[in-house]
């Protein structure tokens, strides 16, 4: 499924959207102005090898579930998400290639996922956050700092 340069197009990601996972391979919502919380059910959605869903209004936690789709990465940049399930980073989901940069996040990220396997050897990209927003205790590697 595709749905780009939709800006007018105004929905949400149902759970229902279970009812395709034995034959959704492709997830790209980029464009548009789907909103809300992403259901966890996407996980179940285990054919899907590519995930757009940039430049959108999607927000609250990024579901842990959605780390169980067998493609890297999935992109979630230019949203409106507030935090991140992190037990992604904790629990073996599988995928943790993540892309989320300009993203409203707010908060830490706890030292149990700093210091956890999954976070040190997957691909993940928060920074650069939305003005304003930002998690306290990102790491940033020294291209990142501000000069």
């Amino acid at each position: 499924m595709s749905i780009i340069n939709c800006p007018r197009l105004i929905d949400k990601i149902s759970p229902k959207i279970t009812q395709w996972k034995n034959t959704l391979e492709e997830l790209s919502i980029s464009r548009t102005s789907f909103y809300g919380e992403i259901p966890k059910e996407i996980g179940e959605c285990q054919l899907v090898k590519y995930v757009d869903l940039t430049w959108n209004k999607f927000s609250g936690t990024i579901p842990a579930e959605i780390g169980k789709i067998p493609c890297f990465p999935i992109h979630l940049n230019h949203n409106e998400f507030t935090g991140i399930d992190w037990s992604i980073y904790t629990e073996k989901y599988g995928n943790t290639g993540i892309t989320a940069a300009y993203n409203n996040f707010i908060g830490e990220i706890p030292q149990e996922v700093l210091d956890s396997e999954q976070w040190n050897n997957s691909y993940h990209s928060f920074y650069p956050f939305n003005e304003g927003y930002g998690f306290t205790n990102y790491p940033l590697d020294e291209n990142q700092l501000p000069k």
